[in-house]
């Protein structure tokens, strides 16, 4: 059974030689993510309001009131700001899927090799999925592990934090094994969490402290908590996946 300190002590350990290099990956991964995963966040069952410029209140979308002919001829950037936002929303569902999904699998990569003090690591390791033959496959395994998540969630906010923990640690097992199917990457990563998800989940928690203390050095300090938590889950990753991969 691992407990949380021995996990943190042999992070510190594996950090010990890397950590400024670490959190400067951590940083540039956070750069191209905007802070975020390849998490996809849909917003269903809102009113359809549209507020105009200019006019005294909001405006149901009710083509009896005020149909589309008259958004445009009386605001003519209404319909631009429409398909900007249409557009940039398009946009970051699609990086979300071919960026962030594989950058996200590579730095996991890069911490699990770190912690084996591997030689040939380094950033190179956080753009992996993209030199691999295999970054198709990563890219249908992240896109496939978000839909699945995001389903569970509409059912209930519970059941969707569940299979979140369930799903934990797919883009570690793609690391290491980028030509496994989302089925199977999907259903080693439950097997290896059923019965430590309560303990991922406070595990998570116990870097809220250093999160918060990253708070008055202005997100200076940010990447390199995020380095000593990832390297924190690179070591669980060891640990759990002994008898299942």
């Amino acid at each position: 059974m691992w407990t949380r300190s021995e996990l943190k002590t042999r992070a510190k350990a594996a950090l010990r030689r890397t950590f400024v290099i670490s959190a400067l990956i951590v940083f540039l991964y956070l750069l191209l993510t905007g802070g975020k995963s390849s998490n996809i966040t849909f917003n269903f069952g809102q009113e359809a309001t549209t507020q105009i410029p200019g006019y005294p209140e909001n405006i149901t979308a009710d083509p009896q009131r005020f149909n589309v002919f008259d958004r445009i001829v009386t605001y003519p950037f209404s319909l631009l700001t429409a398909l900007f936002g249409a557009s940039a929303f398009l946009l970051s569902i699609l990086w979300s899927i071919f960026i962030a999904g594989p950058l996200e699998m590579g730095l996991s990569r890069y911490f699990s090799l770190n912690r084996e003090d591997a030689r040939e690591n380094g950033i190179s390791s956080l753009f992996y999925a993209f030199k691999s033959e295999h970054y198709l496959n990563n890219v249908t395994v992240a896109f496939m592990r978000n839909l699945f998540q995001f389903l569970w969630a509409l059912l209930l906010i519970i059941p969707g934090i569940i299979k979140s923990f369930a799903y934990f640690f797919t883009p570690w097992i793609m690391a290491e094994y980028p030509d496994t199917k989302y089925q199977e990457a999907l259903a080693l990563s439950t097997r290896m969490t059923d019965g430590h998800k309560w303990d991922i989940f406070v595990l998570e928690l116990s870097f809220i402290g250093w999160y918060l203390l990253a708070i008055p050095t202005l997100g200076v300090a940010t990447p390199f908590v995020s380095a000593y938590r990832h390297a924190t889950m690179a070591e669980l990753y060891d640990v759990l996946k002994q008898g299942v991969l």
